[in-house]
């Protein structure tokens, strides 16, 4: 009876601290997360003739593993380990009239170091503010090119360091909002973000600007400026705490094993 009303109060406890705390804010601990989500991707050229051509967001995916490390109640760092594909696509008419439709599609791990602000509003919603930085690696990827009434009109071409560099270094900025719950006096929560993405190293590779490496198509792959990739993420992540609060009442008692 006395193990049976012990349980009784383990399950009940973290909606009865909640009460009576009312506002308060129980404390964060380092939790364990998983997130996914698209990356609305696109170019930056400084080419002017390149800058000029349409270009039409792409659809990509992103998702990974991140380790929640909060220093207050509304301050976290929050490390991630993330596969992300990014690219771009233009659709334009040549000027001697032929249709061209080229992409890019490139595939990176990403190590991050997100900064997470955020303001609370209560004692299971967190508004924040996020900014970082990020290095990627390339893993691969393609370039087609489409240029309709020409004998060849169709070209794939593997992306590698003859045609892209394979460094990423970028920063990221957005707006997120957390979602806390208390699941058997563990405290974990959802979190939907939305940050825009930006590198910093021309993604052009050596080999092209000295000329070892020749563009298939010059009118939509000019290497007389740089290009950058950018893109909009938006993910949706769920964690789930390491280990369970030692002051947590509940927690000696899970220990025990009914002992």
């Amino acid at each position: 009876m006395k193990r049976l009303a012990m349980l009784v109060f383990c399950v009940l406890f973290p909606f009865l601290a909640v009460s009576q705390r009312r506002g308060e804010l129980p404390k964060q601990r380092i939790s364990f997360g998983i997130k996914g989500g698209v990356n609305l991707a696109s170019m930056r050229f400084t080419d002017r003739h390149l800058g000029d051509l349409p270009q039409k967001k792409v659809l990509r995916l992103v998702g990974g593993l991140f380790v929640d490390l909060p220093v207050t109640n509304w301050f976290s760092i929050a490390p991630e380990l993330v596969y992300v594909e990014r690219g771009m696509k233009t659709v334009y008419t040549h000027y001697s009239g032929y249709d061209v439709d080229y992409s890019i599609s490139s595939r990176y791990v990403d190590f991050r170091l997100p900064l997470l602000v955020g303001v609370n509003v209560t004692s299971w919603l967190q508004p924040y503010l996020v900014v970082g930085g990020n290095v990627g690696y390339l893993l691969g990827g393609e370039i087609h090119l489409q240029q309709t009434g020409l004998p060849n009109p169709d070209l794939i071409v593997n992306l590698g360091k003859a045609n892209m560099k394979p460094l990423y270094l970028g920063a990221f900025g957005g707006l997120g909002i957390r979602f806390f719950h208390d699941v058997n006096g563990q405290r974990a929560h959802l979190r939907v973000e939305a940050t825009y993405h930006r590198e910093f190293l021309d993604t052009f590779s050596e080999m092209e600007h000295n000329d070892v490496a020749h563009p298939e198509n010059v009118n939509a792959y000019n290497i007389n400026g740089k290009r950058f990739p950018q893109g909009i993420e938006i993910t949706v992540g769920v964690t789930i705490p390491l280990m369970p609060d030692k002051m947590d009442a509940c927690y000696n008692f899970s220990r025990n094993k009914w002992r």
